[in-house]
């Protein structure tokens, strides 16, 4: 094998794991706020754990701190809206 190819197929391997890594740090954020979210409300739909699940990185950043304010699901509901 060439040492292009071997340099191509390396820069793809280091691509795959930092997706990976980032996913996998996503879903661990994703998780953590569900948590507290079951902790301080009771068990979430279906719906609601799926909404949070698909929220990007930088909404999930701003969800964790944001959440500390929630007195209510309402909140929560309210905060979708505003997205």
């Amino acid at each position: 094998m060439k040492l292009e190819e071997k340099e191509q197929i390396m820069q793809i391997t280091t691509s795959w794991k930092e997706e990976g890594r980032l996913e996998g740090q996503k879903q661990g954020q994703a998780n953590t706020i569900l948590r507290l979210l079951n902790r301080k409300f009771g068990s979430l739909s279906e719906e609601v754990t799926e909404r949070i699940k698909s929220l990007e990185s930088n909404q999930l950043d701003i969800l964790t701190e944001d959440l500390l304010d929630f007195e209510s699901f309402d909140d929560l509901q309210n905060w979708f809206d505003n997205l």
